[in-house]
């Protein structure tokens, strides 16, 4: 009999245990609807020029010769400027300036020696607006509509061979994407050529139309209108970018360029 006592005083304390158990959902019950953490994480960034496609494949540079006359000596000043950026020696300075000299035409209203100095600059930020700049100075008079960019970009990305578009990467967007996640397309170049290899890899086959939903794209951001440079897409200046998109993606205002370095 005492046993069975026993047997019924610890039943009842387990039911009462049992009973004091609660449920907290943390999703929109510990927290505000829409900061789910998993949509504040699901965001991932991929750079275009060198992880997406083959290094030596700079879009930036592909659509400035698709869009300019004097295809030689914009060829002549990338490629010098390139050099002067690694090097930054006196020599690859006075060729850099012997090689502008030769666009430079006093019947302008530009100030070309101001964008010169501006190239030579040790701040790659300075340095990389001045060489986007020339770049728009040389485009043709029409190019003033932000969908001749990406439509030269698409044009670019459907004309290339297959090896210059890395397929183990084009496959992990891919599979980011049908898993929810928010891609994000980084470039340093025209935030519209970004767009545009998109769309070229949708002509070929190799990313669904259904998943675009899911791409958000940084760049450099042209008022195409008056060919003015808004917002370069270098060094700190892309990382401010990435933060505003991880902002506007996360709901999070108070997103910072150190919660994004933790990632």
């Amino acid at each position: 009999m005492l046993e069975v006592f026993w047997v019924l005083l610890l039943v009842m304390s387990f039911n009462q245990h049992i009973r004091s158990a609660e449920i907290f959902d943390l999703d929109s019950t510990l927290t505000k609807k829409g900061y789910s953490n998993q949509h504040m994480c699901n965001i991932e960034i991929f750079d275009l020029d060198g992880t997406l496609t083959k290094k030596g494949y700079s879009l930036w540079n592909l659509i400035n010769r698709e869009l300019i006359d004097n295809i030689e000596k914009f060829d002549a000043i990338a490629a010098i400027w390139n050099i002067m950026v690694v090097d930054q020696s006196e020599k690859s300075e006075k060729a850099f300036l012997d090689v502008f000299k030769s666009i430079t035409n006093e019947s302008d209203d530009i100030d070309w020696q101001k964008l010169a100095e501006m190239a030579m600059d040790k701040d790659r930020t300075i340095s990389s607006l001045a060489i986007i700049e020339i770049g728009l100075k040389m485009l043709w008079p029409g190019c003033r509509d932000p969908k001749i960019i990406t439509n030269a970009a698409r044009k670019i990305t459907t004309s290339w061979p297959e090896n210059v578009i890395i397929p183990e990467a084009i496959k992990y967007l891919t599979h980011r994407l049908k898993s929810g996640t928010i891609c994000v397309i980084s470039t340093g170049g025209y935030e519209e050529a970004g767009k545009g290899f998109i769309e070229g890899l949708v002509e070929r086959n190799l990313l669904p139309a259904s998943l675009l939903k899911n791409i958000r794209y940084s760049g450099t951001q042209i008022d195409w209108g008056r060919l003015k440079v808004l917002h370069v897409n270098v060094n700190k200046n892309k990382t401010l970018d990435l933060v505003k998109i991880f902002k506007s993606e996360s709901g999070d205002q108070e997103y910072s360029i150190e919660k994004l370095k933790k990632r």
